[in-house]
């Protein structure tokens, strides 16, 4: 989880974390937490 802190610093991430979320509150993942990080590189 510690990798996590190097995302924090970045303005873009803020905006990709927010919408992720957002999506997932109405429709929940089907996939599990760990997958998030692979879901973030993808859009770096």
């Amino acid at each position: 989880m510690k990798g996590f802190i190097v995302w924090f610093v970045d303005v873009e991430y803020w905006q990709v974390y927010l919408a992720y979320h957002t999506v997932f509150l109405i429709f929940p993942p089907q996939q599990t937490a760990p997958d998030l990080p692979i879901y973030l590189v993808q859009f770096g």
